[in-house]
């Protein structure tokens, strides 16, 4: 059910008052005072909450904890999370002995037949012997110890890579996440989990294509290039964040990607945003300015499923919702909310943000994520329409077009 709103008949919203500005500030003074105090708990080096971390920057906890850091630190309403930097990477596969098998992986040149299959030997003895080595001690104690100040409640753990969630390209969907963690031993596999998932095939295959860079917060100098088989080996933070129990989730897109610019696009289901990001369930969609807060557009699609935890308590299942009801999954709040921060977010780093977001039971927007949208360079035209029958799947971030989920599972997109 979708319709263009006439003028007289949007949907008008309040405008966002000074009170944001405001609440953001009280926010950073708050997390400021915080941040004194676990520096004198915890060795950043070897992990710390995500909101007391010191001049974060892309090389030392990788992307997707920087874009957190930098939410946190503006005053967003990112989730508790506590931050494993690149260094304790560099730590593990030292304790692991696979430096130098590293460097051998990252400068083989894979477009040889013969090289290829000694790499994916290589790659195997890489994974095998990540997994296989203890973490650190001060890393698992640092962890422990901030588990058991948000409740020991259950977790997501992310990967955050030094190639991911850039301007330039994003690397989203390409490293492991897990999520529903609880007990410590989970987590810690979790976290060797996402480094060896920098190691699988499909990943070595996207990076002979891809650019690996270190910059600081605010460098703007143009990105090295690295050719096949002279690329740098990139590091790996991990993102420990604490769990939304969502009532609905999402992406929104702070410039609307198939009409004006000055409209932000919202998707949303109910429950985890998986069924989302994984193509399985068509999403109610809503398009509403950036600065008046109409709505401009909707959508909507009735809604049957959704994704939950999943009964053996460990990640996501696909479950039926028990009265589908052809009601939206956003009320005008939950919009408001979320054209709000997505128009501060958008601010911040004046560009084009994708975002992820998910809103609790209580009617309350988490922000999980944001990087930039690097399909806006398109030279072709913009469209969420399918292109013809069969199932597809819409993933703006990198194609401008619906792909099948064949297509995106081949060119190396794992969600």
């Amino acid at each position: 059910m979708s319709r263009r709103l006439s003028f007289m008949d949007r949907a008008s919203f309040p405008r966002p008052s000074m009170r944001a500005s405001v609440l953001l500030s009280g926010k950073r003074e708050q997390l400021a005072t915080q941040a004194e105090f676990d520096l004198l708990e915890f060795n950043a080096s070897l992990g710390c909450p995500l909101a007391s971390y010191e001049d974060a920057t892309l090389s030392l906890v990788g992307g997707k904890a920087l874009q957190c850091w930098r939410m946190m630190k503006f005053g967003l309403p990112v989730p508790a999370a506590f931050v494993i930097p690149t260094y304790v990477y560099s730590l593990h596969i030292g304790e692991a002995g696979v430096h130098d098998l590293i460097d051998e992986v990252f400068s083989s040149d894979i477009r040889d037949a013969s090289i290829r299959d000694m790499t994916e030997a290589k790659l195997e003895e890489i994974r095998d012997k990540i997994m296989s080595t203890p973490l650190n001690e001060e890393v698992a104690d640092n962890l422990k110890a901030f588990l058991s100040s948000i409740g020991n409640v259950t977790v997501a753990v992310r990967s955050s890579g030094s190639a991911e969630d850039l301007a330039s390209q994003s690397f989203a969907g390409q490293y492991d996440t897990f999520l529903y963690k609880k007990t410590v031993d989970e987590i810690i596999e979790s976290i060797k989990g996402c480094w060896k998932s920098m190691f699988q095939s499909h990943i070595l295959e996207y990076a002979s294509k891809s650019v690996f860079l270190d910059v600081k917060v605010g460098d703007k100098t143009e990105p090295q290039v690295y050719t096949p088989g002279l690329m740098k080996p990139p590091k790996m933070g991990v993102l420990v964040m604490q769990m939304v129990e969502a009532k609905s989730s999402g992406v929104c897109f702070s410039k609307n990607l198939w009409g004006e610019p000055d409209e932000i696009m919202i998707e949303s289901v109910f429950g985890q945003g998986e069924g989302l990001v994984s193509g399985e369930l068509t999403p109610d969609r809503y398009v509403v300015s950036k600065y008046t807060s109409k709505l401009c557009y909707q959508e909507l699609t009735p809604q049957t499923h959704k994704f939950v935890r999943s009964s053996n308590m460990d990640g996501v299942e696909k479950v039926a919702i028990n009265k589908p009801s052809d009601e939206p999954v956003l009320n005008s709040r939950n919009l408001r909310a979320i054209v709000v921060a997505a128009r501060a977010i958008e601010d911040f780093y004046n560009k084009p943000q994708d975002i992820e977001w998910a809103i609790d039971e209580n009617d309350t927007l988490f922000i999980l994520q944001a990087r930039p949208i690097t399909t806006l360079e398109s030279t072709g035209p913009l469209s969420f329409l399918p292109p013809g029958e069969g199932f597809w799947t819409f993933d703006p971030t990198h194609f401008p077009r619906p792909v099948t989920p064949w297509f995106r599972d081949s060119y190396g997109f794992k969600y």
